[in-house]
């Protein structure tokens, strides 16, 4: 007789490669993690607006989840931080003095406000803004979904005047018809200021893409109308003037095309100061 190793190997073997082999369908979506995109490749990006305030004490595990989302996704994420809602506004004194709010961010939480913070919205795709458990799935959603436009950044930055001059330029990836605005936002990082969080106050809490305000306003300006064909281009020049406390290395322009009618994002752009 012969050893029954004889017949359980080749088994094992072929119980292995049969499911190894599982069939990958169509789209094809490989996140990009901390892997930059090769050069002169469009890529499709989404925009997260993350909803938060710094007495807010859930509000450092939704930005866990936007960190988590950042490292899986690279940059086909863009993530916004706006500080607003009743648990944004400053106290008279105390921990939370400082005024993080902007009427940009008012008027963007106003329209999007589910009732509570954190909360966030991905490419404003629903009517209102969701709990951040939603935020993955709104992700994988729309990443495979075709790109619709493409968004360049490019600009100099005068460190003497601290002025940044900045051109946008607009690619239409498909037949549209609409009208489809620019938003032109500012970012900074690495803002240290208290938090509260489940546990208590966070004294050192580093605060990191956070709206700082707009060119245009909250909805933005408008760069196309009417029937627009793929291959169109457009472009709109911005000029940002870095704030007194602000540090131009953490500072960022993000610049994402909207449909005017449902306020949907098309695309998103963020580009650091530094890497200009």
């Amino acid at each position: 007789m012969k050893n029954i190793k004889t017949y359980i190997l080749p088994i094992i073997i072929l119980i292995f490669t049969i499911t190894a082999c599982d069939v990958i369908e169509e789209p094809y979506l490989v996140p990009l993690g901390e892997k930059p995109p090769e050069p002169g490749v469009k890529v499709k990006k989404v925009l997260l607006e993350e909803f938060t305030g710094h007495k807010c004490p859930n509000c450092p595990e939704a930005t866990e989840e936007a960190k988590n989302l950042k490292g899986i996704y690279g940059e086909q994420i863009v993530i916004m931080a706006i500080h607003a809602g009743g648990l944004a506004t400053p106290d008279a004194s105390g921990l939370y003095t400082a005024d993080f709010t902007t009427s940009t961010g008012n008027t963007v939480y106003a329209k999007y406000d589910p009732g509570y913070v954190p909360c966030g919205s991905v490419n404003r795709m629903k009517d209102k803004a969701e709990f951040y458990t939603s935020w993955q799935a709104d992700v994988e959603t729309l990443l495979e979904e075709p790109q619709e436009a493409n968004i360049v950044i490019n600009s100099t930055f005068d460190d003497i005047n601290f002025a940044l001059d900045v051109t946008v330029d607009v690619e239409f990836l498909v037949d549209l018809t609409g009208t489809y605005n620019l938003c032109f936002y500012v970012l900074e990082s690495g803002i240290i200021a208290p938090q509260l969080s489940d546990t208590g106050d966070i004294p050192g809490y580093q605060h990191d893409h956070m709206l700082r305000g707009s060119h245009g306003g909250a909805w933005g300006l408008e760069i196309a109308s009417g029937n627009i064909l793929a291959g169109e281009t457009a472009s709109k020049e911005f000029q940002v003037t870095i704030e007194q406390g602000w540090i131009p290395e953490e500072t960022s322009v993000v610049a994402f095309i909207t449909d005017d009618a449902t306020f949907r994002v098309l695309q998103a752009e963020e580009k650091h100061i530094t890497a200009f």
